[in-house]
């Protein structure tokens, strides 16, 4: 009988699995989008470089956080949603750019949704286990995020480990469903594919970014090419007539050693694999 219902939810499972898949590529490409203007374009302004870094925030929790909350609602789809919105804001735990407040801002928010699923079995050891498993996970993400952050392979494990913690240890009734060791099997299995899936278009936008850089700059020197000081020289002028100021030859020269020099204080990362 357990066989025939596992057999019946699968067509279920399956369609959930590539809505999530769908909806997980359209926002890691716009959070990656977003992550570029914070931390790989220098030539932004500090002030338009600080938005997008509170963006990254906010949207990541923002739409987590909802996600999360549609579950309570969702009846056969909670399981979709609450996948959904841990997958993102571990996501955006795994973001070795981040300073330690965007960082902690980012554990209370996951903390927070994590305690709402266990809010009358605080007194259950598996409510201590699993919180006692997220808060070393955090840590360790944390302390090895350079090392974790650039390599594909142990995000993906990082990111199963949260999710296992989280489904296998929640109460059987939660969030607005019923648990059971089939359902997060089921759920742990689509976060494992949803992270799966985003390898490849990860690996991709960091290899145009790469390409750009080498585009623009000398390999030996780190500098920018004649090209990319073209397009430099281009801007200053453009900006300068659209705002009616002067500029001189020597102001132009001053700017783009300027630039130069603001734009090799930036580390560039190793290409992600």
């Amino acid at each position: 009988m357990q066989l025939k219902s596992i057999i019946a939810a699968l067509p279920l499972w399956g369609t959930q699995l590539m809505v999530a898949i769908f909806f997980i590529a359209g926002f890691v490409n716009t959070y990656m989008e977003m992550w570029a203007r914070a931390f790989r374009e220098p030539q932004r302004s500090a002030h338009n470089r600080l938005l997008h870094r509170v963006l990254l925030l906010v949207t990541s929790i923002g739409i987590g956080g909802l996600l999360n909350g549609m579950g309570y609602f969702s009846n056969q789809s909670a399981m979709l949603y609450h996948n959904m919105g841990i997958f993102i804001l571990v996501l955006a735990l795994l973001d070795e750019d981040t300073n330690l407040l965007e960082y902690l801002l980012r554990c209370v928010a996951l903390v927070v949704v994590w305690l709402l699923y266990f809010i009358n079995d605080f007194t259950n050891l598996s409510f201590v286990i699993s919180l006692t498993v997220l808060v070393v996970t955090l840590i360790n993400i944390r302390i090895f995020r350079t090392q974790i952050g650039p390599h594909f392979p142990q995000r993906l494990i990082v990111a199963v480990i949260i999710a296992a913690d989280f489904w296998l240890n929640l109460p059987t009734h939660t969030g607005g469903m019923k648990t059971s060791p089939e359902v997060a099997l089921g759920a742990i299995i689509m976060f494992f594919v949803m992270k799966l899936s985003t390898g490849r278009q990860q690996r991709r936008f960091f290899a145009n970014l790469a390409t750009a850089h080498q585009a623009n700059f000398d390999e030996l020197t780190n500098t920018k090419n004649f090209t990319a000081y073209q397009k430099d020289i281009f801007t200053f002028f453009g900006s300068t007539r659209i705002r009616q100021q002067p500029l001189s030859m020597a102001v132009v020269a001053l700017l783009i050693i300027l630039k130069s020099l603001t734009t090799n204080l930036v580390i560039w990362p190793a290409i992600r694999s």
